[in-house]
């Protein structure tokens, strides 16, 4: 059984009130901030190689964050 939507027609609430996601909003320099993060979280404290990682799979994620970090610079350059 499908039942109908409460308010046809109508935005969903969430996009009326708030906008966008945060995400959305996002400039250059927010977004390297977000990416760097989460490729931190895959490695370990202080860019350590988790135990069992090779280091071929820990290279990669590392020269990520060292672009992300080149990337973030010169944006933040131009933004200055």
């Amino acid at each position: 059984m499908i039942l109908p939507h409460p308010l046809p027609g109508k935005k969903k609430v969430a996009d009326t009130i708030w906008g966008a996601y945060s995400s959305q909003s996002d400039d250059e320099l927010d977004r390297m901030w977000r990416k760097q993060q989460k490729i931190e979280g895959r490695l370990g404290e202080h860019w350590r190689r988790p135990k069992g990682m090779s280091h071929c799979t820990y290279d990669r994620p590392v020269a990520a964050l060292i672009d992300c970090e080149k990337r973030r610079d010169e944006a933040f350059a131009v933004a200055v």
